[in-house]
């Protein structure tokens, strides 16, 4: 057994950086308060909320919540558009299983204090929630997901909670399949305050691949359903209430793992295909990561204009007829292709208040904007600390803060000689995984990446 006699409640702890990596990001929000429509919420799968007041800026001052929350696992975020001082955070990201959250935080001030409700304790995977004014209420709607974490199944289970008092009771309204809720991956309000989900497989294997709809919130049909697809994204084009597009991860895999990629122009009556956008080595945009990196949206002034996010980012202008590829992930086919990097693994979008060019995307680097409707980008995250490490390895001298760190999809980081918040250095790239530093002969040093490369 592990001996924790030795533990100590005054073992004080301060924060090493690095201060120019910041890691895996699917919660983003532009304040609904801030009249410049400057100040921008974000949150990392394991690194917590934080903001910042001028996202603008070529080097964003960045702002986190508290270190201290009861779960850092931050995966999406709402605004009540009722009262527009009320925010919604969720926890837990199921698409990797690595990262169980403990419920939703609420604030009714704008983000200046939060407190967690109490009655999602149970609620330990959250994959959406959205806000919705029903005749002067803000009822609020939450994807929850249930998952087989460290030898047990999850908390209260799975499904579309639904709350018309502000969070404090919730009610499961979400329709079954073979006696247990669809469990809900996306959830999209479209220009008429109909609601709609796409779905992924439950716990029981069952109900993924499927587009419901809804005019109450509690009532549901099935508008479009294929048996070989487990995770669907969706959206409803702001500009007209009877654009949808969808798109579904194939349950086979692989590197065109893309089920079906589909267009409604008749509110979800008829649905026809439209491309698929392809990679730079002429595969899906997500080369068998639909199931973790997938995310649409469309300009709230041209239904037309739509942006797909995989690996790379993709944008079509003629409503999925023809797709051009405007970021990719590695600078050496930056170079060769003569397009925009942007980090890989594409999880959020956000349009800009009253700005249809600027956008907002969060990734596996962090966050990065373009302010010309995808033609060039930069990076945001100069003080966005939220690197996800897998490991840590320690110099044998003593006061020496010499590190290294594995990080995910962020390689493994050298953290040189310095006290307190520092920049690191890239040792090698990928997915950073253990690490070692020999305690007898410190010049050897070991990183490690996926599949036991080391």
């Amino acid at each position: 057994k592990r001996n924790f006699l030795n533990r100590s409640s005054s073992t004080e702890w301060t924060e090493h950086g690095p201060n120019n990596v910041a890691g895996r990001t699917r919660a983003i929000m532009f304040d609904p308060n801030d009249v410049t429509n400057k100040k921008v919420w974000a949150g990392g799968v394991s690194g917590g909320l934080w903001y910042t007041d001028d996202i603008t800026a070529s080097s964003p001052t960045w702002n986190k919540i508290d270190d201290f929350w009861d779960n850092m696992a931050v995966s999406c975020i709402a605004s009540d558009p009722v009262n527009p001082q009320i925010f919604y955070v969720g926890t837990g990201e199921i698409y990797t299983g690595a990262s169980r959250g403990f419920g939703i935080w609420k604030t009714i001030d704008g983000g200046n204090t939060w407190g967690r409700l109490s009655s999602t304790n149970e609620f330990l995977w959250v994959n959406d929630i959205v806000v919705r004014n029903e005749n002067g209420i803000g009822v609020i709607y939450a994807a929850i997901g249930d998952s087989y974490y460290e030898g047990a199944w999850g908390g209260l289970g799975e499904g579309l909670y639904r709350s018309t008092d502000g969070g404090y009771f919730w009610t499961q309204v979400m329709d079954n399949i073979e006696n247990y809720p669809y469990q809900v991956s996306d959830i999209e309000i479209d220009k008429d305050h109909n609601i709609w989900v796409g779905t992924r497989p439950n716990s029981w294997g069952n109900g993924g691949g499927t587009i419901m709809f809804s005019s109450n919130g509690e009532d549901w049909a099935v508008k479009y359903n294929a048996t070989d697809a487990k995770r669907v994204e969706l959206v409803c084009a702001p500009s007209n209430e009877n654009v949808i597009y969808a798109i579904g991860a194939a349950v086979a895999g692989g590197d065109n793992d893309i089920a079906f990629f589909i267009r409604s122009d008749d509110g979800g009556t008829n649905w026809n295909p439209i491309e698929i956008p392809l990679n730079q080595d002429n595969l899906h945009f997500t080369r068998s990561q639909a199931d973790y990196d997938l995310i649409l949206a469309v300009a709230p002034n041209d239904e037309n204009i739509l942006y797909a996010g995989g690996i790379n980012l993709h944008k079509t202008i003629d409503g999925g007829t023809t797709w051009d590829m405007i970021s990719v992930w590695h600078s050496y086919y930056a170079n060769q292709l003569n397009i925009e990097y942007v980090h890989a693994d594409q999880h959020s979008f956000a349009f800009r208040p009253n700005s249809p060019n600027t956008i907002i995307f969060g990734n596996d680097g962090g966050i990065h904007m373009t302010s010309d409707a995808g033609n060039t980008f930069e990076a945001k995250n100069t003080g966005y600390n939220i690197t996800q490490f897998y490991s840590a390895a320690l110099h044998p001298q003593a006061g020496n803060n010499y590190f290294l760190a594995g990080s995910q999809d962020n390689g493994t980081q050298k953290f040189q000689n310095a006290s307190g918040i520092v920049s690191t250095v890239e040792a090698t790239g990928g997915d950073g995984g253990y690490c070692f530093i020999d305690q007898n002969e410190p010049l050897n040093q070991i990183t490690s990446y996926v599949f036991n490369n080391y």
